[in-house]
């Protein structure tokens, strides 16, 4: 069953342009990612600088996710991608012809970043939104494969094709990875027949009421909370390691840092195991399970990680790493699925805008608190404590509803927030 539903996603048209674009996005987004620290540190802004970049790459995660699942609830994704795609491209230019005629500095830099970073959380938002007008409800796990698929082979392609062309370009210029990345993207979603459905119109509540229908409809759901208070506690955690691991290998386990590079690409192999894992596993145990496991297995890594010593360093570490890809690429690929399966079309963007806020955001204050245990207790306990905690957050799923979900995906929730409306209006809407 499931290879027929795999080929009947291939072969609808509209897919395999969405699945095609949003594969070269994913693959510039990584070179740029990878190629920004070395053009800051380049103008000469000091490895300081690197931090406030990665801060205002956050910082429009944080703030802007509420109000952009909101506008995706009222308003056609796929408008709104395409704005967001030109918006990014206009502004990578901008920044081209600046380096090229030697007029770039940081400031310029740090504010087409907050640009850049405020088109990508309405676009991801919208993305993530826009799937299931593209394929059916049971194609939905087929799709989600292909699309975590295509970003795990980003994270391993993206930086091999950013060494690659850092050989022969000017730092500045692998920029032009991504504006071509963006071009290609909004080239697609116009290309796209299928017809988007309108949003309903009842859900276009205003004010903050409206806003916090995501956040409402994810407390009161028995799937999305568990999951939720699971993903945003482990990123607590994973804040400190994925701060630390490299400076892990280098300070605490004498690796160079031409070795510690090596290891995290061979380590970055996981997360696109993790997909095909997870999806031949998908076939044959039950979603419950399956989340929990992959909780468990990426909580295991990140301990062998912690403990790794001595002449087995380097297996272990590479061990550590590609355990913890796989776990978290599996658990992402069925949150993901199981997400878009269970939450009404009406409040999809403003779930997807509230689970990035709960998420993103304890990712900077796992990275703070990990400054502080560094500080305090050095490099190895930090990185215990943060394998110690990333085991304990598997219980948040283990002893939840989530735990007991089979094969057949649950059927679709009712809209929690309706029972904030007076009444009538409400059993209208249910009714409906």
């Amino acid at each position: 069953m499931e290879t027929s539903l795999r080929k009947s996603v291939w072969r609808d048209r509209d897919f395999r342009l969405f699945w095609s674009g949003q594969s070269i996005a994913q693959v510039g987004g990584q070179v740029s990612q990878f190629a920004l620290p070395l053009i800051v540190l380049q103008l000469g802004a000091g490895s300081a600088a690197v931090g406030f970049l990665r801060a205002a790459a956050l910082l429009p995660q944080l703030v802007l996710s509420l109000p952009a699942g909101r506008l995706a609830d009222r308003s056609r994704c796929r408008p709104l991608m395409i704005v967001s795609d030109v918006i990014r491209f206009a502004v990578t230019f901008a920044l081209l012809v600046a380096a090229s005629l030697h007029l770039l500095g940081f400031w310029q830099l740090l504010a087409a970043v907050l640009v850049i970073g405020s088109c990508t959380v309405l676009y991801d938002i919208c993305y993530q939104s826009t799937l299931p007008s593209l394929v059916s409800r049971d194609q939905l796990a087929s799709a989600n494969f292909a699309l975590e698929a295509s970003r795990s082979f980003a994270t391993l392609a993206g930086p091999a094709a950013a060494g690659f062309l850092i050989g022969f370009l000017p730092i500045w210029a692998v920029l032009c990875a991504d504006a071509v990345a963006f071009a290609v993207s909004a080239v697609t979603l116009i290309s796209l027949r299928k017809k988007e459905s309108a949003p309903i119109p009842h859900t276009a509540t205003q004010g903050s009421k409206g806003m916090l229908a995501g956040m409402r409809q994810v407390w009161h759901s028995p799937i999305l909370r568990p999951m939720m208070l699971f993903v945003s506690s482990r990123n607590l955690f994973a804040g400190i390691f994925a701060t630390y691991v490299l400076v892990f290998q280098v300070e605490e386990l004498g690796f160079s840092m031409t070795r510690a590079a090596i290891v995290e690409i061979v380590g970055n192999a996981g997360f696109l195991l993790g997909v095909v894992a997870g999806s031949w596993l998908a076939r044959r145990l039950r979603t419950g399970p399956l989340l929990c496991g992959g909780a468990l297995v990426s909580a295991l890594g990140m301990t062998v990680i912690s403990l790794a010593d001595g002449p087995p360093a380097l297996p272990l570490m590479i061990a550590g790493l590609v355990a913890y890809g796989v776990g978290v690429a599996s658990n992402n690929l069925q949150s993901m699925t199981l997400r878009l399966s269970i939450t009404p079309a009406e409040v999809l963007g403003r779930v997807n805008g509230a689970l990035r806020v709960a998420n993103v955001g304890s990712l900077p204050v796992g990275a703070m608190l990990g400054g502080i245990l560094t500080a305090s207790l050095g490099l190895r306990t930090t990185m215990i404590i943060a394998a110690a905690g990333g085991l304990a957050t598997t219980a948040v799923l283990v002893f939840s509803h989530v735990a007991r979900i089979g094969r057949t995906l649950p059927p679709v929730e009712p809209i929690w927030a309706a029972a904030d409306r007076a009444p009538a209006t409400a059993a209208k809407e249910r009714s409906a």
